[in-house]
């Protein structure tokens, strides 16, 4: 991955943190905005027991997100993006901020062990068809596009359009609704 990255000339400064635990994989600088990025992969489709949580929606479009992985994405103030490898779907999937926190999702805590203890760790089913972008192989080009693209709504009023998310309207637009 990364040397796809650094193959692009529109990428700057780029920092390979795969090796660190506490830190999304990758860092750059695209139109001197500071950009990290979180490369994930599902391997293989998910339990029953997973699916159940969120029935309505087919198992192939789910992705389970650490909660760790998705504050620290949230927490780059814009600038965090994540890259899905869905290995059974055959696509790439692009989130940023604005789908990561404004999409659909369903949040769930799964039991494990540390240190000897039980802990329960945050998880987050993320519906991949409300990504930014979705592309058969790994596109540089799509990715960068899905990051202009957050940033350029970032100050708009309107919502930001997501494939699939919930959206209540309250009250009537001024003059009243246009007529079927």
């Amino acid at each position: 991955m990364y040397e796809v990255l650094a193959g692009d000339p529109r990428i700057r400064e780029l920092e390979d943190r795969t090796s660190s635990f506490s830190e999304l994989d990758f860092s750059f600088t695209f139109h001197a905005r500071a950009i990290t990025l979180d490369v994930k992969e599902k391997r293989q489709r998910y339990s029953a027991g997973v699916a159940r949580i969120w029935p309505e929606l087919a198992e192939n479009d789910l992705f389970v997100v650490d909660e760790t992985v998705f504050r620290r994405v949230v927490w780059q103030g814009g600038g965090g993006f994540l890259a899905i490898r869905d290995v059974p779907g055959r696509r790439w999937c692009y989130f940023g901020p604005w789908e990561l926190t404004l999409g659909n999702h369903e949040r769930y805590g799964r039991w494990g062990q540390r240190y000897d203890r039980p802990f329960l760790k945050g998880k987050l089913l993320v519906d991949l068809k409300g990504a930014a972008a979705e592309t058969a192989e790994f596109d540089v080009s799509e990715l960068l596009r899905a990051v202009q693209n957050a940033e350029r709504w970032r100050d708009r009023p309107e919502p930001y359009p997501i494939n699939g998310a919930r959206l209540h309207e309250v009250g009537d637009p001024p003059g009243g609704r246009p007529k079927p």
